[in-house]
C-alpha cells in the first residue's frame, strides 16, 4: 500500500527492505531510529521511509536473492529484453535463453523477460538462432541491486548516505 522502508544497520549500511507495519513494529519497540519520514501518517505515527537499528546486525550480507519468477521481473524492470519495451506484469512471460527441451534451466543466467509477441517470435530456438539479440544479458543480482530495485520511493542522496 505505501510500498517498502529502507532499513539500515547500526553502522549505516544497506540491511534489507520491510513492510511499512515491520518498521513501524521495530521503532515503537525501540528497535530502530527514524531516519526519513513519509508524508503519510496512520494514527499519531508518520509511515518511515528509512530506518536504522540501534544494534547492529551480522551475516545478513551472504545472502543470495533467490530465483523467481517475480524476481526475475524486478531485476529486468519489467521490460522486455527483446525489443525493449515496458511492459504491465500481466502482460510479461518468462522466457528461457537455452530453451528448457534443450536442458535449459530455471536461474538467473538462463531466464529473462519477455512480452507476449517477442517470446511467441523466439519460440524454441536460442536468441541467436531466432536473430533476436538480447538488450542485457541475464546475470544474478546481488542483494545490494535487488534491494536498490525494490526501493522506488527513496531518494538517491538518501541511498549514496547509505553506501559509506
Amino acid at each position: 500500500m505505501y510500498g517498502q522502508v529502507l532499513v539500515l544497520n547500526a553502522d549505516y549500511s544497506l540491511l534489507n527492505a520491510v513492510t511499512w507495519k515491520r518498521a513501524l513494529c521495530l521503532v515503537v519497540k525501540g528497535k530502530a531510529d527514524v531516519v526519513k519520514d513519509s508524508e503519510v501518517n496512520v494514527g499519531p505515527f508518520f509511515i518511515p521511509q528509512v530506518i536504522r537499528l540501534l544494534k547492529r546486525v551480522n551475516g545478513i550480507y551472504h545472502r543470495r536473492i533467490a530465483w523467481s519468477r517475480q524476481n526475475v521481473y524486478l531485476r529486468d524492470k519489467y521490460t522486455c529484453q527483446y525489443c525493449g519495451q515496458r511492459v504491465r506484469e500481466s502482460r510479461l512471460t518468462l522466457d528461457h535463453v537455452l530453451p528448457k527441451s534443450r536442458g535449459g534451466r530455471n536461474s538467473w543466467t538462463n531466464t529473462v523477460t519477455a512480452c507476449f509477441p517477442c517470446n511467441n517470435k523466439k519460440g524454441n530456438r536460442t536468441p541467436d538462432e531466432a536473430a533476436m539479440p538480447l538488450r542485457r544479458s541475464p546475470f544474478q543480482p546481488t542483494v545490494w541491486e535487488f534491494m536498490l530495485a525494490r526501493l522506488k520511493k527513496v531518494e538517491p542522496d538518501l541511498l549514496r548516505k547509505a553506501a559509506f
